[in-house]
């Protein structure tokens, strides 16, 4: 039987879907340096054909800044957001000369608190955009806990994910739009409160490989409060492993549930201060939890829960929450005085869940990049 060649377009059109570019993906490794990290934002960069929006929480890189401008230069539609402080850094200096549609976010915020009755001030230090990735023609996300720095010598491990899925990707677009159209975590109401809205009411997004995945931002959906519930939800193990860690919330947490029993780990960088901080020393609100510090500055922060099996064998639902900023205090004031809050960072947190026996690919990257940090730390 002969098929007529006037049916062969019909049959070519007629190709099942590819299944990757219908259902949510998502994709774990860790990089072993910066420039590693920034490869795989930049390969995103250069392979755009339409539409780029980019999250850009680190200008130090000149290559960073060359790849946006290149891509501008050849007719992709650009918008980038990122940190006001970071207008003299190469890579975002090179952007504003080329006239890329970048918008500074994050500036300095002052406003009189009607709760205590007194002007406060917040300086641009402390409101920081914290977002860190790429949306390549509006259907491939590479995102992570940060990039776009260089490396100076000390060890980091980020992590980064490759994400594909029409829902994850509308919501980051409308996380990326408010920020781009001036509504920041800095942008407040006439009671004080965070004008930012929540992007969408979806709370998981399921994924072909059956891994569960959320994504929530910040400051409007309360990430260190997520954080402090998964703690609280544990039942045989929680690590964690947090740069910029000043969260009594979470402390507290972490030490009810190693007084119940649960093993609780926590890996903190150099910079942390075993002193008073604000009048409360974190080491003594937390007498039953191990703490680590490893010899150098800036790990991502990451939240692991029961990892392992309980007292009976049976492992309970993992999850694995990555932040992009430190699990810092959630409210702005605390004993009436400013601290660093994440009701004042422009930031994402990435949750992978699982009820399966063994863990997948994906939670075994993370872990071992929480291991890799912990053999290199000393017990406090």
């Amino acid at each position: 039987m002969r098929t007529s060649l006037l049916l062969l377009p019909l049959l070519a059109a007629c190709q099942p879907p590819d299944a990757s570019a219908i259902f949510n993906a998502v994709e774990v490794s860790s990089t072993p340096d910066a420039a590693s990290t920034n490869a795989r934002y930049l390969q995103a960069i250069d392979d755009a054909a339409e539409t780029l929006h980019i999250a850009l929480p680190a200008g130090d890189d000149p290559a960073v800044g060359e790849a946006i401008v290149r891509a501008w230069d050849r007719g992709v539609q650009v918008e980038v957001i990122t940190d006001i402080d970071l207008a003299d850094t190469p890579a975002v200096s090179a952007l504003l000369e080329a006239g890329v549609p970048t918008a500074l976010a994050d500036d300095e915020v002052a406003y009189f608190d009607f709760n205590i009755n007194e002007d406060v001030e917040f300086p641009s230090a402390s409101c920081v955009m914290s977002h860190a990735f790429v949306v390549q023609d509006e259907l491939n996300v590479v995102a992570g806990t940060t990039w776009g720095q260089l490396d100076d010598g000390t060890p980091r491990r980020d992590i980064v994910y490759n994400v594909r899925g029409e829902d994850v990707i509308i919501d980051l677009l409308l996380e990326h739009n408010q920020i781009f159209g001036g509504t920041d975590a800095t942008t407040t109401t006439a009671y004080d409160a965070n004008a930012k809205s929540i992007t969408d009411a979806r709370w998981m997004y399921r994924t072909s490989t059956g891994v569960d995945m959320e994504l929530w931002f910040g400051p409007q959906e309360r990430l260190t409060k997520r954080v402090i519930d998964a703690i609280y939800g544990a039942r045989a193990s929680v690590r964690v492993l947090s740069g910029d860690f000043f969260n009594e919330g979470a402390a507290l947490a972490l030490q009810d549930k190693a007084k119940w029993g649960v093993e609780v780990d926590f890996v903190v960088d150099r910079s942390f201060d075993t002193a008073e901080r604000d009048n409360i020393d974190l080491l003594d609100l937390t007498p039953d939890v191990t703490w680590h510090r490893v010899p150098y500055d800036d790990p991502p922060t990451i939240i692991l829960i029961d990892y392992k099996p309980d007292q009976d064998n049976y492992r309970s639902r993992a999850k694995a929450m990555i932040l992009t900023h430190g699990l810092v205090s959630g409210p702005r004031l605390y004993r009436r005085n400013p601290v660093v809050s994440d009701q004042l960072i422009d930031g994402s947190l990435w949750v992978l869940g699982s009820s399966d026996a063994e863990l997948g690919p994906e939670f075994l990257q993370l872990l071992q990049v929480y291991d890799d940090h912990f053999e290199e730390a000393e017990e406090l």
